[in-house]
């Protein structure tokens, strides 16, 4: 049985789009990767869509944080 996590896998790499603390630090091309790998999910697919997703991805990186509460 083979236990090791898959730090190769490009997902690892382009995961800081996922993260919200993290979200300055990702670019388009981390966004691009995970519409191309899941494109059932993202409907991100051609050149102007793509546009679309840089015009989001900016709107993501410069939204202001929201404080968050856990009880």
């Amino acid at each position: 049985m083979h236990n090791e996590l898959p730090l190769e896998d490009p997902l690892i790499k382009h995961e800081i789009f996922v993260d919200v603390r993290q979200r300055a630090e990702s670019d388009i091309n981390d966004a691009l990767y995970f519409a191309e790998r899941f494109p059932h999910l993202l409907p991100y697919h051609g050149p102007e869509e793509h546009d679309l997703l840089g015009e989001e991805i900016l709107n993501f990186q410069t939204m202001p944080m929201i404080p968050c509460r856990i009880n």
